[in-house]
């Protein structure tokens, strides 16, 4: 049986109060993988969250939405996964965030 190793990179981890993206993560050698989203903290109303992919990582990259993980609506702590296929070469998560304070951490787990 082949070597499947996994990969665990960090989109978000913290406090977060306004809308942000994360850093580009260079994700081309990997073939699928789990985004990962714990709430632990929640006060307002909503968390949207997409995942982005682009051929390049600076501030200025164009990025496309991924077309499987759109994680809409979150309203409270707790966890959720989400699979991703068709990982790009370059990754980030982008937080729409419509709260007050928030307490996340976002991962994605790759397997190669």
């Amino acid at each position: 049986m082949p070597d499947r190793r996994t990969t665990e990179i960090t989109l978000f981890s913290g406090t977060y109060t306004a809308s942000s993206n994360s850093e580009w993560k260079h994700v081309e050698y990997f073939t699928e993988g789990q985004l990962l989203i714990s709430v632990t903290a929640f006060t307002g109303n909503t968390l949207d969250l997409n995942l982005q992919v682009s051929d390049e990582n600076d501030a200025d990259a164009q990025a496309y939405n991924h077309p499987s993980v759109s994680v809409t609506q979150i309203t409270g702590t707790g966890n959720v996964m989400y699979p991703v296929t068709n990982i790009g070469k370059y990754m980030r998560a982008a937080a729409t965030l419509d709260v007050t304070t928030l307490t996340m951490t976002v991962k994605l787990v790759c397997k190669n």
